[in-house]
């Protein structure tokens, strides 16, 4: 989405509602072929969503705080050989998440962040996704979810209210992906 489109949506909610309480940013192509666009999308989207949702949730801009989930996926923890461009992508959005996490942030505007890292799905972004191993279908796979288990991951991170968190979300549950106790001491 770029950033007149998500102007254009952020005014039409808050002309209807005055205030934003949520924000779940949803969007992801997987394309190796097309990096600037893969990061355009997954990253620099999700970028452009959490700048929005700090103006108009934040405390320190006169909002009342809220929560963002970004989605993310597996692939933003785990490395995979097909899709370099997309894990570096979820890897920024893990990054962010995390970064917008840390009490500085919250303290200042009462937003909380987290995101969702599901494996795979069965969408249409499995049938359309190009990669580079040519002919893998990850539609095929045996261990796909259903959107409505995925969702459950979203109802579990508004519930727990970690800020901060990561949620990986596969067929054996929910697990909270957190960074190791040794390397906490090199978070600034």
């Amino acid at each position: 989405m770029s950033q007149k489109n998500l102007n254009i949506k952020r005014f039409l909610i808050l002309e209807k509602f005055h205030r934003v309480d949520l924000l779940v940013n949803n969007a992801g192509i997987l394309n190796e072929y097309e990096p600037q666009k893969v990061m355009d999308i997954n990253l620099v989207g999700t970028i452009y969503g959490c700048r929005a949702a700090l103006k108009y949730m934040g405390k320190s801009t006169g909002g009342s705080g809220g929560f963002v989930i970004n989605t993310a996926s597996i692939a933003g923890i785990l490395p995979a050989s097909a899709l370099p461009v997309y894990v570096a992508s979820k890897h920024g959005v893990v990054g962010l998440t995390r970064s917008y996490g840390l009490p500085y942030h919250f303290e200042r505007d009462g937003v909380t962040f987290a995101a969702l890292c599901p494996s795979f799905i069965n969408t249409d972004l499995l049938k359309t996704s190009v990669t580079l191993k040519e002919g893998q279908d990850f539609s095929k796979r045996t261990d796909l979810m259903s959107p409505e288990y995925v969702a459950k991951g979203v109802s579990k991170l508004l519930e727990d209210k970690i800020n901060g968190s990561t949620l990986v979300v596969s067929l054996d549950g929910y697990h909270y992906i957190d960074i190791p106790e040794e390397l906490k001491v090199y978070v600034v």
